[in-house]
């Protein structure tokens, strides 16, 4: 693949950052570095038509922990590890709500639901018992008190059955995940940056004066293109789970989910984010 002089002299001529990926921290790291610094030429290659990966393929959960799953996480990391994750998820789902509007991202404040079915184990006891010491954690990071509730009253509301107890997070909400993304992508072009799609990053070589990318792409007739390159001052890996390739001495796996998605259901009754067992 051979760029032509007028495809060096505007897309790709010296970039200040580029940015492997598109999705929501690889184009949420290039808004900020505008934001920060104007003038920066920032560069996202992004391999899909679309941001490729978990950004617009979640199911909206605007969520940062349910009871069971934080203390089940506090089983395994420490408090202030545990902790500082929640308040990064806080923070985060704020700024972005700040920058981008409630109404471009579909942002619906409906609260997150933990529901626990009748169970020999009696897990709701066991959260029931740390809502207090949970609450008192989230209202020290968030400003927000009792943000954990019990809400048993709700289960008629919602029709469930075989459903025993809940508690409901107030600050929770979900979105929409396709108008976030069509959002910060508009949003990121209009701070002047780049982004190049249908871009394979086959590997970097770090060099004194900046970063090689190799790249590639593929024709009309599907095949590929590769061997040219494009030097960058700094290179940032926003691929997330996908960086291993470019990382494989990291501990990176990507993490399989499944979303399941449903024509409208015409007088659903239930509205808001739900959690089960462990927060999934």
């Amino acid at each position: 693949m051979n760029f032509s002089f007028w495809e060096k002299n505007t897309f790709i001529k010296n970039p200040d950052v580029t940015i492997i990926g598109s999705g929501i921290v690889g184009l949420f790291t290039a808004l900020f570095l505008k934001i920060k610094s104007p003038k920066l030429h920032v560069l996202v290659l992004e391999r899909g038509i679309l941001p490729y990966g978990a950004s617009t393929r979640n199911a909206g959960f605007a969520c940062y922990g349910s009871p069971s799953e934080l203390l089940s996480d506090l089983q395994v990391n420490s408090e202030e590890e545990v902790f500082t994750l929640v308040e990064k998820r806080w923070k985060g789902l704020k700024k972005m709500r700040d920058m981008l509007g409630d109404d471009t991202i579909g942002y619906e404040p409906f609260g997150g639901y933990e529901v626990f079915p009748a169970s020999p184990d009696s897990l709701f006891e066991k959260c029931l018992s740390q809502l207090p010491y949970l609450n008192k954690h989230l209202a020290s990071l968030t400003g927000e008190k009792e943000i954990y509730q019990t809400a048993d009253e709700t289960i008629s509301t919602f029709g469930f059955q075989k459903v025993q107890h809940i508690i409901r997070n107030k600050g929770e909400g979900q979105l929409h995940t396709g108008k976030m993304m069509q959002t910060l992508l508009s949003r990121c072009r209009n701070e002047g940056v780049e982004i190049l799609n249908g871009v394979n990053v086959d590997k970097f070589e770090d060099l004194t004066n900046g970063v090689d990318v190799v790249i590639s792409n593929f024709s009309p007739d599907g095949k590929r293109i590769p061997g040219s390159s494009i030097h960058t001052k700094r290179l940032l890996i926003c691929s997330n789970g996908f960086s291993k390739k470019f990382l494989p001495s990291e501990d990176i796996e990507p993490a399989r989910a499944q979303v399941l998605i449903t024509k409208p259901i015409e007088n659903l009754k239930v509205k808001g984010s739900f959690h089960f067992q462990n927060g999934f």
